[in-house]
């Protein structure tokens, strides 16, 4: 009825709805327009296929996104609790916050083994870019996913060349061998009942992977269970490669090289790198890398003997690796920012709401916090949906950066952090004046002397 719709729209309108401010307005009635089919070319039929191609946005998608539901099942999951342990209310800690930070560890799990497995994380998070017509990306499935599950769903459409899906299993990629059955299987799938939820798919962008898919990637090794532990005596003569986790960041190549040269002949020593903000050209370490030896033995014999070995102070975790290319450095861009690393820390998107508790205590786990400010509006006591977290030290700020700017969402909505910029000391404002009292007299002589 009208009167209800009125009703409503005054009710509601600027409410708050899960973290979000409602925006309501009468519609307007649809305009019919009848379109005369001159040919076939031009038939309404296809201008409307072709006006819902054209809606899509990849920009707006996510490719690591992870639902809540999700979230708490790879949580439970990894740490053998149940996910109502997970999603305890009672608790003292926030329920937010601890989903927001099983999120962030997924995440960071997610990206070790997409990278592991030939995966260019650059390429992936990229929007809108060309997108490949065999390669898909299947999103938000069900904690428990296994590869083996996951490529049956796809096999009745085609040949299906590897999966690669990540220990967590909410995030998956699925490569076909040929674009038709690709397509089929994409039309197909796409939204359809997978275990419990819709499964959602979305095409990958070109040159995703960094090389061909392996020759032992069938079908015997994915009803196996998928399990990284079964011995392939095809694959164990040609796996040599380490995957080194915990590195401390002033570790250098020529160290690892030194410690592992003891084990016996290395091929190569690469750690992962990005760039460095501070200092253009140049670049830091990720905290992670990858030794190759001549022979799986020796990798196999680091693994027993050097697991948890001290390098730089830092127990470094070992692991064996499909990977035997190198990593080229991270081009990937985060958050819009001109300013350069410090202690402070802009974060932008929060929802309304979190308070300034739930705040420091999702960033306490990368550090020690001096102070979190979150701006309000003026005559209330509503934060403005921004805030800033100071850290103790710039490492500790960096640190959580990383973590928590790669797919962090707190009561739904993604964070957004940037680099605050830095306030003025006493010592620079006292160079300051100096310079304006000073500079300016000197002028000043010359210039009375010319007049």
């Amino acid at each position: 009825m009208p009167e209800h719709a009125v009703l409503a729209l005054n009710d509601l309108n600027s409410t708050h709805f899960q973290g979000r401010v409602l925006h309501i307005q009468p519609a307007k009635a649809k305009i019919e327009r009848v379109e005369q089919e001159e040919s076939a070319d031009t038939s309404s039929y296809k201008k409307k296929k072709a006006a819902k191609v054209s809606a899509v946005h990849w920009t707006n998608w996510n490719t690591l996104f992870m639902g809540g539901d999700a979230v708490a099942g790879g949580v439970a999951a990894k740490y053998g609790v149940s996910k109502a342990d997970v999603l305890d209310a009672e608790s003292s800690k926030s329920q937010a916050v601890r989903l927001a930070l099983g999120e962030t560890d997924l995440v960071r799990e997610t990206k070790e083994f997409l990278l592991q497995h030939g995966v260019k994380l650059d390429v992936l998070q990229k929007g809108a870019i060309k997108r490949s017509a065999t390669v898909i990306l299947a999103k938000d499935l069900p904690s428990g996913t296994t590869a083996s599950s996951l490529r049956k769903v796809f096999v009745p459409f085609g040949d299906v060349l590897r999966v690669v899906l990540p220990p967590s299993g909410v995030s998956g990629i699925v490569e076909m061998s040929d674009p038709e059955e690709a397509k089929a299987a994409y039309k197909k799938l796409y939204c359809s009942c997978f275990v419990d939820r819709p499964l959602f798919l979305e095409w990958c962008p070109e040159g995703v992977f960094s090389g061909p898919p392996p020759a032992s990637a069938d079908s015997d090794e994915e009803d196996k269970g998928g399990d990284a532990d079964v011995d392939d005596d095809s694959a164990a003569q040609q796996q040599s490669t380490l995957f080194l986790k915990n590195l401390n960041f002033r570790t250098t190549e020529d160290t690892l090289k030194t410690v592992f040269m003891s084990i016996g002949p290395i091929q190569s020593v690469t750690i992962a790198k990005k760039k460095d903000p501070k200092n253009p050209g140049k670049t830091l370490s990720m905290g992670f890398g990858f030794v190759e030896f001549a022979q799986r033995e020796h990798a196999m014999e680091a693994i027993k003997n050097l697991q948890h070995h001290s390098i730089d102070d830092h127990n470094v975790e070992l692991k064996m690796s499909d990977r035997t290319t190198k990593v080229a450095p991270r081009a990937g861009k985060r958050a819009k920012s001109s300013a350069a690393p410090s202690k402070k820390i802009l974060v932008r998107n929060l929802p309304f709401e979190a308070n300034g508790k739930e705040i420091r205590e999702l960033f306490k786990a990368y550090g020690q916090i001096n102070t979190v400010r979150l701006p309000k509006k003026p005559g209330t006591n509503n934060h403005r949906g921004f805030g800033f977290v100071d850290f103790l030290s710039e490492q500790e700020a960096e640190r959580a950066f990383d973590a928590l700017s790669a797919s962090t969402h707190l009561y739904g909505r993604r964070l957004v952090l940037e680099w605050a910029m830095q306030e003025e000391t006493v010592d620079s404002v006292r160079l300051r004046t100096a310079k304006h009292f000073h500079e300016p007299l000197a002028k000043r002589k010359k210039v009375e002397l010319s007049t």
